[in-house]
């Protein structure tokens, strides 16, 4: 299993610090990236085995970029949908993002 530091290398991006939010289960961690008027983009790392539960972005619409181990997505009523680096999904309604794969011990999104 990687380390938070050997992870962070191998993606070339600081992780940020923990999140504590109760719609998570797991540790999380967050690096804002960007943030303006009209625009946010945030760094999402999950631990394995971490839990995102279904939630909406009310007045916006969601994207994120895979950019580093495994995870998937599942939104409202559908299969989830396993995301790989370079994978990037846009969301427009309820979705819930998990990291259920035990070959890698983090899983990194920028979220915009």
């Amino acid at each position: 299993m990687k380390s938070k530091e050997e992870y962070q290398n191998e993606i070339n991006m600081e992780i940020g610090s923990q999140l504590n939010n109760p719609i998570f289960t797991g540790k999380v961690y967050g690096n804002p990236m960007v943030e303006g008027k009209d625009v946010k983009c945030t760094l999402i790392t999950f631990e394995t085995g971490c839990i995102n539960s279904y939630h909406i972005h009310h007045g916006s619409e969601q994207t994120i970029i895979c950019v580093g181990g495994r995870g998937c997505y599942q939104e409202e009523g559908k299969e989830a949908v396993e995301m790989r680096p370079g994978d990037s999904k846009l969301f427009w309604k309820m979705h819930m993002d998990k990291t259920e794969f035990e070959v890698e011990y983090y899983n990194s999104y920028i979220q915009f």
